[in-house]
């Protein structure tokens, strides 16, 4: 049985990031909308559906990367440990820093993203920095999907790194189900695949029981 953790506030410290979420119109399936058409996979897991709350719906080969797990396995925590005022706050916060990326960013950095929600759940005394940096740590060894541990991957092959590390929606979901209940590892292959006229590291992975 879940011990439900509740805390007293005064006010609802990212009422204040919805209503810019609001004001801006942001979409949480917004990138997701110039998709091509395809099945979408209903989620059969947990994460599965705490994965499309935050992404968006997910046809079942559309590719997810370790950062957009990382933030997925953020929300999964709060959502199991503080119930659905944390995770409704939570995601606001999230989708707000998505949307105001700094210039650098090309594409919206879901691990910068998560990193910022869970300094503002600091900041506003909902989180301990103890109980972030655990929550951002399991998150981050979870998330894992190649044999670079020390980092997470995106979708992108940005910079001067163009490894890329991600698996199907239809994976992802079983998978990270399996690893947040303890019941398997992974093991991993390495290929080299020419995008836009450059060579580029895919790391894929495959579950060991």
């Amino acid at each position: 049985m879940k011990t439900q953790l509740t805390r007293t506030r005064s006010r609802r410290p990212a009422e204040n990031v919805e209503k810019k979420v609001a004001s801006k119109n942001i979409e949480a399936t917004g990138r997701n909308s110039r998709r091509r058409p395809g099945r979408v996979e209903e989620p059969s897991t947990d994460f599965g559906k705490t994965l499309q709350s935050l992404l968006g719906k997910k046809q079942s080969d559309q590719k997810v990367s370790e950062e957009e797990i990382y933030a997925a396995v953020i929300l999964q925590q709060i959502k199991d440990k503080y119930g659905d005022q944390y995770t409704s706050d939570w995601k606001a916060t999230y989708k707000l820093n998505s949307f105001d990326k700094p210039s650098r960013e090309k594409i919206a950095s879901s691990e910068r993203a998560a990193n910022d929600s869970m300094k503002f759940f600091v900041e506003s005394t909902l989180l301990t920095a103890d109980e972030a940096k655990a929550i951002k740590d399991k998150a981050f060894s979870v998330a894992q999907l190649d044999n670079r541990t020390d980092k997470l991957w995106d979708n992108t092959a940005g910079g001067t790194d163009k490894t890329i590390a991600n698996t199907s929606f239809s994976n992802a979901q079983k998978l990270i189900q399996e690893r947040l209940d303890g019941q398997t590892t992974t093991a991993t292959q390495t290929k080299t695949m020419k995008i836009m006229g450059k060579n580029v590291q895919i790391k894929k992975f495959s579950a060991v029981g």
